[in-house]
C-alpha cells in the first residue's frame, strides 16, 4: 500500500477517476493550510503599546504598503529626537501655548509621552533657543507631557520643545491639544522635525496660517509626517479633521 496523507491506497484498486479526486482534496487540504499559516504570520507585524514594531515586522507592514502604492519601497530610519516650535499664533503675541504635545504611532494609536511614565516612548525633554542651546531658568516642557489638559505650556516663539525617544520608537504622527485658557495664543505655523544624535534636524511637517480650532482642550491633529529624508510616511486617516479621540476623554464631545 502506499501512503498518501495517511490515506492508504491499494494499487488496482481503486478506479483513475476516484484517485483524481481524491488528490483533488489533498491539494485544497495544502492550499487551506498554507493561507492559514500566512495569515497567522501576519498578524505578528502589530505595533506594541509602545509604539515599537520588531525590525522583521515593521519591514514587513512597510513592504506591504509600498506595494500598494501608499509609501516608497524604502524603511525610514527611527530618529532619536523630535522637535515643535510654533512660529506664529492667531493673536499678535510672541507666545504660543498648548495643553499638551500629542504622539502617535502608525496605526494611529496614541502613544505615553510622560518621561518616567510606564510604558512612555519620552526619555527626556527639554526647551531649546533658537541656537539650539538648552534653556535651563523659567523654561520647562514638563506641561506639555504631562497627560493633563488643564495645564498648558507657554512657548516663546523660536523656541523648541525638544523629546529624545527611546530606541526602536518610530513615530507616525503627531499633534497638540488647544490649552484651557488664550485662543488667541493657540499655534497657527508650526513645524515639527526629527534627527539622530549629532545629524541636522530633517523637517517632517511644516503649515502656515492652519485654522487651528478656537475650541478649548482641543486635539489638532493628528498631522502624518510627508517626509523623513527620502522616506514617506504614509498619512493616518481623518475623521472629520479630528481624530475620534478628539478630546482627552476620548468621547469624541
Amino acid at each position: 500500500a502506499l501512503p498518501i496523507c495517511n490515506i492508504y491506497i491499494k494499487p488496482r484498486s481503486i478506479p483513475v477517476q476516484k484517485m483524481q479526486t481524491y488528490l483533488q482534496w489533498v491539494f485544497v487540504y495544502v492550499q487551506l493550510l498554507s493561507t492559514a499559516l500566512a495569515a497567522s504570520s501576519q498578524q505578528q507585524a502589530v505595533v506594541d503599546a509602545k509604539g515599537s514594531l520588531e525590525p522583521a515586522a515593521r519591514q514587513q507592514m512597510m513592504r506591504r504598503a509600498a506595494a500598494q502604492g501608499d509609501i516608497d519601497d524604502e524603511i525610514p530610519a527611527s530618529f532619536s529626537l523630535y522637535r515643535f516650535s510654533v512660529d506664529a499664533v492667531r493673536g499678535e503675541g510672541i507666545y504660543a501655548e498648548i495643553a499638551e504635545l500629542v504622539l502617535y504611532n502608525y496605526l494611529k494609536q496614541k502613544l505615553v509621552v510622560t518621561p518616567g511614565a510606564k510604558g512612555s516612548v519620552v526619555e527626556s525633554a527639554v526647551i531649546v533657543d533658537e541656537d539650539d542651546q538648552e534653556v535651563t531658568e523659567g523654561w520647562t516642557p514638563e506641561y506639555a507631557l504631562d497627560g493633563d489638559s488643564s495645564t498648558k505650556l507657554s512657548l516663546h516663539q523660536g523656541m523648541k520643545v525638544e523629546i529624545t525617544v527611546r530606541d526602536g520608537v518610530q513615530l507616525g504622527s503627531f499633534g497638540f491639544i488647544t490649552s484651557p485658557a488664550d485662543p488667541e495664543k493657540d499655534p497657527v505655523s508650526f513645524k515639527f522635525e526629527g534627527a539622530n544624535s549629532g545629524d541636522p534636524f530633517k523637517t517632517l511637517f511644516q503649515v502656515q496660517n492652519y485654522e487651528t480650532s478656537q475650541a478649548r482642550e482641543r486635539v489638532i491633529g493628528p498631522f502624518g509626517f510627508s517626509q523623513a529624508g527620502d522616506a514617506k510616511f504614509p498619512l493616518p486617516p481623518e475623521v472629520d479633521g479630528f481624530p475620534e479621540d478628539a478630546k482627552p476623554n476620548g468621547d469624541g464631545s
